[in-house]
């Protein structure tokens, strides 16, 4: 896990850390059932928020790989918020987030994905399980912080983790 550093004096900053599970059976199912994998996720770091009325929101590109014959996966993030919920933790505090997936690289927004729920429109073009072809870059991964949210909350060191299940469809 990467660590924030200390925000004090400032208003406040966040981290988003990620991690990415992939769905896959046993050894035996495996050889015969479609696999996924995601790669190339980074952690995402808001720095001092809240100093201007206006939405912040990151994007990162990443892999992601699917065996099944249509190239489709669903993609079910969780975050680590009760019941899963997208929020940045400050002691009590939090923080709520939004989460955006977008199929294709380098987008900047995307459909909106709920805690715990599959997200199933999406498919891949890429081709190699290392995702090191030329175009292994398939995919958007949206974070946005509201203004709202970012004004109403404690000044503080936030932090929190979001998963990725991805899985072939």
């Amino acid at each position: 896990m990467a660590q924030v550093s200390p925000c004090a004096p400032l208003r406040q900053c966040s981290a988003l850390l990620l991690a990415a599970l992939m769905a896959m059976g046993s050894a035996a199912q495996a050889q015969q059932a479609p696999q996924v994998r995601i790669r190339q996720l980074n952690d995402f770091v808001f720095n001092t928020l809240g100093a201007a009325p206006v939405d912040t929101s990151l994007a990162g590109n990443l892999c992601v790989y699917s065996t099944a014959t249509s190239g489709r996966y669903t993609i079910t993030a969780r975050g680590s918020g009760t019941n899963g919920a997208f929020t940045l933790a400050s002691g009590s505090n939090a923080l709520p987030y939004e989460v955006q997936w977008g199929s294709a690289a380098s987008l900047s927004s995307g459909s909106a994905l709920s805690p715990n729920v599959a997200f199933a429109t999406t498919t891949t073009n890429q081709s190699n399980s290392n995702c090191n072809q030329p175009a292994s870059l398939t995919a958007s991964l949206i974070v946005i912080l509201r203004a709202s949210a970012e004004q109403s909350v404690q000044a503080g060191s936030y932090s929190g983790t979001l998963t990725l299940l991805v899985a072939p469809n």
